[in-house]
């Protein structure tokens, strides 16, 4: 949250032509409400059952094998078979920031259900340290966004893929 997610991964897509989906904007859509309203009224676990379904629909998907660059919330890694179905069809790649560059990019945002209440340095940091293992052994690609342009890191992640050959 606060790394880049969706501003990186849909010019990437501009980049490399590929189609470009952001997995909650389509959890949003096909349930006709907003992730912030779906955490509040059905809670954390209805969303991230939502959030498996939708990664399992795309793998299992006939035109799966299009290129495309999915931007997936940060807690899609909390469950190790969306991990599984991700790695299956594709490059995880894995976007950080300091807990002061996250809170300074999301302070003002009311879309973080998981800040919700909790909008500060100290919280941010111990969610990121909570899930940093999860993170780290998913991706095949790590990029750190503190300091690079939203085209810097395109450029970073192409750069990687083409060095890792993935």
């Amino acid at each position: 949250m606060g790394t880049g997610k969706s501003v990186v991964s849909r010019r990437l897509s501009e980049i490399l032509d590929f189609k470009f989906l952001d997995a909650d904007r389509e959890i949003e859509y096909h349930e006709h409400i907003k992730v912030n309203n779906i955490f509040s009224k059905h809670g954390e676990e209805y969303f991230r059952d939502l959030e498996s379904r939708l990664i399992e629909e795309i793998v299992t998907d006939n035109s799966a094998k299009k290129r495309r660059v999915i931007s997936c919330g940060g807690g899609i890694v909390l469950r190790y078979r969306n991990i599984r179905n991700m790695r299956s069809n594709g490059v995880i790649i894995l976007l950080k920031a300091s807990p002061e560059v996250v809170f300074d990019r999301v302070r003002f945002s009311n879309k973080r259900p998981i800040l919700n209440g909790n909008m500060n340095v100290e919280f941010i940091s111990s969610l990121m340290q909570e899930r940093e293992l999860m993170y780290l052994s998913s991706a095949d690609i790590v990029v750190d966004t503190d300091d690079l342009s939203i085209e810097e890191t395109c450029l970073d992640i192409i750069e990687k893929i083409k060095i890792n050959n993935l």
